[in-house]
């Protein structure tokens, strides 16, 4: 069955409250993924980044916004033509600025932001909290000026028409440097970049490449450019007032025109490649917003890749989305929008939520309802959701879908799947009613497991299972409502235990690698030994506190989460020690947690699924 896809614009899927900036769940992001019905694969194009939006409910003036800067405190500095907002991600302060034409923000290597025209300088003051006006010398006052930078020597320089100047260190005033460049010709100060100690300038129809630390000058043709992109001390992408894009190579002396192959393009876009911005992101990798997309290129093979953006779980149309873009200390990526400022981190996301049913109506309620999750031999996820079981193929990225025939005595027929486990043979399936299935997905079949005693077939086809769980001897633990059961791994037989916990309502079961068993019910935790002998119950902190999942985390420790956060356990002793594990999922309700070989915890929960970096968190 095809996939319905619609791809809307930004700012149809901007809404409601958006979470600071500074958000301790900034980290959490959405992705939803296509299936099909049914058994035929769907391919999901997962996304690369995902964005983080800040407009007018977060506190962000939208309109014409220039440029965006960083301080050394961690404010954001929003540039308007005639204004400048500071941003904490909570509160905003506006500070107008004289006239309407301001070019360009800047935050020096001391901290301090700077703003000017082509007339005046400013820099921010802290103690008088305002911008106070830098000038030139009285003889070179009506002399046009163009950006502030740092210099490697520590020095901050200005471009004027004139030459270069640098900040007095009485802050007073820019002095003029004599012979700063060996050009005398008046020099363009709306096209100027800057990489370490190299300038890149135009003057009278040539763009020029001064090396200040070995003072040697040279020059490539100017092409009506409007914006210079360095890269490095040698390349420099263009951007030109005809909207095409150019890549300047001044040690091979070559100039070429910057497109990327019809591929990697949308099928609409057949003419220039007009760039709005460039940041590297490594020391072989940049990032370049345009008309048509956001790319990242490879500086080393020329390559060109469009990145996939995601915003609220949907993907949007990124053509034309950033008239600017910066890159921070604390790896963000920040675009500049007509509507306000999305962010992303260039690294991978510590926690991702997926959702399933996101982009597809034919899939049915309680599909991102997942419950439990498993891996089998080559990698693949199989998810135990509220409506069937589901199969993520992760290499090829193709999920299948296996929904339940109601009323079926030969397969699975009740929908919601609390438990799923996979042993090599079988995908082993513990539904809320209606008894045990184990799913063959060589041939698509299925069977029930052999039963101890007629009596242990009734019960557990009348139980309701909370899941289930592999013990290193490959039996399976299945809790449930009225009993507790065992899957024996070899010969596929069933039988039920008995114990001080039984009537407690068991949830779940967990064995650390020192064979110890941890079994929750409603009425506590209890452990066992690795024989499914009773020990004892287990007195831990909170205990009226239900305890909705849990898993091996490390060596002998147990995760396990309650709507209080996730906490680790581990039984040293005769005694149980329980430490916090992270509080970014505080008042959340994870359904199960997973801990894969990767270093990610998987947590299932009624909105989907959580993947927590453990690094990240540790």
């Amino acid at each position: 069955m095809p996939v319905r896809y619609f791809p809307v614009s930004f700012q149809e899927y901007y809404a409601g409250k958006k979470s600071s900036i500074f958000s301790r769940l900034r980290w959490v992001l959405i992705f939803p993924l296509f299936l099909s019905l049914g058994q035929q694969p769907a391919l999901a194009q997962l996304p690369d980044y995902h964005l983080q939006f800040f407009d007018f409910a977060s506190g962000v003036r939208p309109g014409t916004i220039q440029a965006v800067t960083r301080d050394h405190q961690g404010f954001l500095w929003i540039l308007y033509p005639n204004s400048v907002q500071r941003y904490d991600g909570r509160s905003s302060r506006l500070f107008p600025m004289p006239g309407n034409d301001l070019g360009y923000i800047h935050c020096d290597e001391n901290g301090r932001i700077w703003v000017g025209n082509n007339r005046q300088t400013w820099y921010f003051t802290e103690q008088q909290r305002s911008f106070k006006k830098v000038p030139l010398p009285t003889a070179d006052s009506l002399n046009r000026r163009g950006m502030v930078f740092d210099m490697p020597n520590g020095e901050l320089w200005q471009i004027t028409v004139g030459g270069f100047y640098r900040l007095h260190p009485s802050l007073d005033s820019f002095v003029r440097i004599p012979d700063a460049v060996p050009v005398k010709t008046a020099l363009n100060i709306r096209a100027f970049a800057q990489h370490e100690g190299t300038l890149f300038f135009i003057s009278r129809g040539q763009l020029y490449r001064y090396k200040t630390g070995e003072s040697r000058l040279d020059s490539l043709p100017e092409r009506s450019i409007r914006k210079i992109m360095p890269v490095n001390s040698d390349s420099v992408l263009i951007h030109s007032w005809s909207t095409i894009s150019y890549w300047y190579n001044f040690s091979k002396t070559t100039i070429h025109e910057a497109l990327p192959p019809s591929q990697e393009r949308p099928a609409h876009y057949k003419g220039a490649f007009s760039v709005r911005g460039l940041v590297n992101i490594g020391d072989s990798m940049a990032m370049i917003p345009s008309m048509e997309g956001l790319y990242e290129y490879n500086l080393i093979t020329g390559k060109y890749r469009r990145l996939t953006l995601y915003y609220l779980g949907r993907p949007i149309n990124s053509g034309d989305l950033a008239n600017n873009i910066y890159a921070d200390k604390d790896g963000y990526i920040w675009l500049t929008t007509v509507d306000g400022i999305a962010r992303f981190p260039i690294q991978t996301q510590g926690i991702g939520l997926m959702r399933i049913k996101q982009l597809q109506d034919e899939l049915p309620v309680g599909v991102d309802n997942i419950r439990s999750i498993t891996e089998d031999k080559k990698g693949n996820l199989w998810l135990a959701t509220g409506n069937g079981f589901v199969e993520w193929k992760r290499s090829s990225n193709k999920w299948d879908i296996h929904l339940p025939k109601e009323g079926s005595k030969t397969q699975l027929a009740f929908p919601s799947v609390r438990g799923i486990a996979y042993d090599g043979k079988y995908v082993i399936l513990a539904p809320s009613d209606l008894g045990v299935w184990l799913y063959n997905p060589t041939d698509n079949s299925y069977r029930r497991p052999k039963y101890a005693q007629d009596s242990v077939r009734l019960h557990t086809e009348r139980d309701f299972f909370d899941g289930l769980t592999t013990l290193k001897s490959g039996h399976h633990v299945f809790p449930g409502r009225d009993g507790l059961y065992v899957l024996d791994g070899r010969t596929y037989e069933m039988r039920q235990i008995t114990s001080p916990a039984d009537g407690e309502n068991f949830d779940f079961a967990v064995q650390t690698r020192d064979g110890m068993i941890w079994v929750s019910t409603q009425g506590g935790l209890h452990l066992f030994n690795e024989n499914m002998e009773y020990l004892q119950r287990i007195n831990a902190p909170q205990p009226r506190l239900h305890i909705t999942g849990g898993s091996v985390l490390n060596e002998n420790e147990f995760l396990f989460a309650r709507n209080d956060g996730m906490f680790t356990a581990k039984y040293e002793n005769e005694k149980v020690v329980v430490n916090k594990f992270t509080s970014l999922v505080d008042g959340i309700t994870m359904t199960s947690l997973y801990c894969d070989d990767k270093g990610f915890v998987w947590a299932t929960s009624e909105n989907g699924i959580y993947r927590i970096d453990i690094k990240r968190i540790n």
